[in-house]
């Protein structure tokens, strides 16, 4: 660890044990194991690695291009509504997550659930990029320590501003559990460049400590990987199915790209290109559709990432829910938002009664128009130049021509008067 101003080791060694405490022996339990955090000793007894230690740690690294995991849209349901809780950016000062100083922000969650339920729809929320990114060691070395009560000041009680992994589980895991309230909904853990940077720092899963921490309930599922697909099915009368895949690429946080080319070029770079039938790039700097089958959600943190030293632009919100459904084998219809409300009866009646007054009217106006076609001029030709060509062809049948002049044959003469010469 590198020295600084007022550093004695002493302090380094209280700031370490304040690092470990704080992100949590329970969550982190591999965080010793980290070599800027072992002791000397431990790393002077460590062997070197050997080809058998290499493919058993990769062969822990491979994840599935096509998840186990299948959404099911039951016959009782009218189709599915995706909810992306992407990120929320757990506790970060820098980019926090919007509307959490109002609570709007859980408010806007709740109406957007409870309307997906009201539709008859398979509601799920996707959670990516939970964890935010300031529980890193230099964070700590750069906290600020402030009064815990500015307006008390009588109060000489101090806060270290730095909040460690304990403290974002703990945020990211109230949040589901509001979700968790509401009955029939599933939630769904992905990796954002987040949760795959904290994986490698601290040599953990931090998506499944979440999953146990939550007390592994059913309806939470995890996908693994950072491009994936996962099997859409629906459920129809008959008993039959109808399938199609939905894919997600969610590897896309740390970029700084916010124009459409740009990001989007990003996002094959950092997750990959994905041929599912329809496909959902978490995490980036765009928003709304950027493609025939790609689709970019809008995020919950405040700002666009910007680069360092830069005034960064807020974020698009508001189209973070998505409709889908399988009309047929290999195909999605979606829809941004919460597409069609289902209609009640009396509204089907009002409905019927307007389809048929409009046929109706689509009916005579037709016959009107090929009434009115019969006596129209034609359009495809310049009337005034046939009519010119009638008058022309007219007077050339009304001008008499001259008869032909016939050449009478020469009379023959007598010989009784013919003088003959003598």
């Amino acid at each position: 660890m590198s020295n600084r101003k007022n550093q004695s080791p002493k302090k380094t060694e209280v700031i370490v044990e304040r690092f470990i405490t704080g992100n949590g022996e329970d969550i982190a339990g591999g965080i010793r194991d980290n070599v800027n955090l072992a002791t000397s000793e431990r790393i002077k007894r460590a062997k070197k690695p050997n080809q058998g230690h290499y493919i058993r740690a990769i062969a822990g690294r491979r994840t599935d291009r096509v998840s186990d995991q299948t959404i099911k849209i039951s016959k009782d349901e009218l189709n599915c509504v995706f909810i992306f809780r992407c990120g929320i950016n757990a506790l970060d000062m820098g980019n926090p997550m919007y509307g959490l100083e109002d609570g709007s922000n859980y408010v806007n969650l709740n109406n957007n659930i409870e309307r997906a339920l009201e539709l008859g729809a398979h509601v799920i929320v996707v959670y990516s990029d939970a964890f935010g990114t300031e529980w890193e060691m230099k964070r700590l070395n750069n906290a600020k320590i402030a009064p815990f009560n500015p307006d008390d000041k009588d109060n000489t009680d101090e806060v270290l501003e730095y909040y460690p992994l304990g403290s974002r589980m703990d945020f990211v895991a109230r949040d589901v559990e509001r979700v968790l309230k509401h009955e029939g909904v599933e939630v769904y853990f992905m990796n954002g460049a987040q949760e795959e940077k904290i994986n490698k720092y601290f040599n953990i899963d931090i998506m499944e400590k979440l999953m146990k921490k939550l007390g592994n309930n059913p309806r939470i599922h995890y996908i693994k990987g950072v491009n994936t697909m996962v099997n859409l099915e629906q459920e129809l009368k008959d008993g039959t199915s109808r399938f199609a895949t939905v894919g997600f690429l969610s590897n896309n946080s740390l970029s700084k790209a916010c124009k459409g080319p740009l990001a989007l070029s990003a996002v094959v770079q950092n997750s990959g290109v994905n041929s599912a039938n329809e496909v959902f790039a978490l995490n980036t700097n765009i928003v709304g559709k950027k493609g025939d089958h790609l689709h970019c959600p809008s995020s919950e943190s405040t700002f666009v990432e910007t680069a360092a030293k830069k005034m960064p632009a807020k974020r698009a919100r508001g189209r973070n829910v998505y409709t889908l459904s399988v009309p047929q084998n290999g195909e999605i219809t979606l829809i941004e938002g919460f597409g069609l409300p289902k209609s009640k009866p009396l509204e089907m009646i009002v409905f019927e009664q307007y389809a048929i007054t409009e046929a109706k009217r689509i009916v005579l106006r037709n016959r009107l128009e090929d009434e009115l076609n019969k006596t129209a001029l034609p359009t495809d030709t310049d009337p005034v130049r046939g009519i010119m060509q009638y008058i022309n062809n007219a007077r050339r049948n009304r001008t008499p021509k001259p008869a032909p002049v016939v050449e009478q044959p020469a009379t023959p003469v007598a010989e009784e008067d013919v003088v003959k010469e003598v």
